[in-house]
């Protein structure tokens, strides 16, 4: 989604994080973490500032101005998700595009801004390290963590023949799940569901291969070239799935806490909102 706006001229105080042999008109990235400001970080070369910031309960916001675009400040904005840094370089890249179709800026700035990039990025979202581990066959990772905040978690295993593949991702709160099987023969046809484990909580691994069973059942139904026979895909899968449970019963997901909601604003109309409705109901019926 990008919006175009004019952002506000006054900056917040940041700290710079930048080599002292700066170009001039280079600001250098700058992260804000004040207790009263967005955390985010903002970085200006020649009269162009990118501002990326976190949006508590929303997506982050990426945002580009040109402070001189035909005698005018231009600007645009971006809800973005970015999990991590490389995330966020198709959404900046975006950005630059549009700025140039509207607005003169010099050439090659575009990488003058990926200087000390990624440094940044860490210090606004630090990423806790990924979790990864080879089980029976099964490779499994728990990647995309930040302290405090999981929302940009993944927790998955995933195993590769010559003719299929399989990918299980578990869901935050542990009571569902999602398969994603790609069978390569007949053009690489894919199956991709989620599930839930019911109530009370079915053997999990039962669920899984009951899914599994279905997309080959689906998978033959469409193509005669028969991949390798679903008990080869699924070997080592108890094991590798009790590992990545322990995992997530270990370190459960957690979030940040909702931002506070300002109370509704008083009705000024001067109506009396106790006094019943005099419009008739409506009990009509349409087909």
């Amino acid at each position: 989604m990008l919006n175009r706006f004019i952002l506000p001229s006054a900056l917040a105080i940041f700290a710079l994080l930048a080599s002292p042999a700066l170009a001039a008109g280079d600001s250098g990235w700058g992260v804000s973490k004040a207790a009263d400001a967005p955390v985010g970080m903002s970085r200006t070369v020649e009269g162009v500032t990118v501002d990326y910031h976190l949006v508590p309960g929303d997506y982050d916001s990426l945002s580009i101005k040109v402070a001189n675009c035909g005698g005018q400040p231009w600007g645009m904005e971006e809800s973005i998700n970015a999990p991590d840094a490389d995330s966020l370089k198709p959404g900046m890249a975006e950005l630059f595009t549009n700025a140039r179709m509207n607005c003169k800026i010099a050439d090659g700035i575009e990488d003058r801004f990926m200087a000390g990039f990624a440094e940044a990025f860490d210090q606004v979202k630090p990423t806790v390290p990924p979790h990864v581990q080879n089980v029976a066959g099964w490779s499994l990772v728990d990647k995309g963590s930040h302290p405090g905040d999981d929302s940009d978690r993944s927790l998955q295993m995933s195993r590769e023949l010559p003719n299929i593949s399989m990918v299980y991702r578990r869901d935050g709160s542990g009571e569902s799940a999602s398969i994603s099987i790609q069978f390569k023969p007949c053009n690489g046809l894919s199956y991709n569901t989620g599930f839930d484990f019911g109530d009370p909580p079915e053997v999990h691994a039962t669920v899984v291969a009951e899914q599994v069973k279905e997309a080959y059942a689906d998978f033959a139904e469409e193509c005669s070239t028969p991949p390798e026979p679903q008990s080869a895909l699924m070997q080592g899968f108890p094991e590798a799935l009790a590992t990545i449970e322990q995992w997530l019963k270990d370190k459960p997901f957690v979030y940040p806490p909702a931002p506070a909601q300002d109370d509704a604003a008083p009705d000024d109309s001067g109506q009396d909102d106790s006094a019943p409705d005099e419009t008739p109901p409506d009990n009509s019926v349409s087909t």
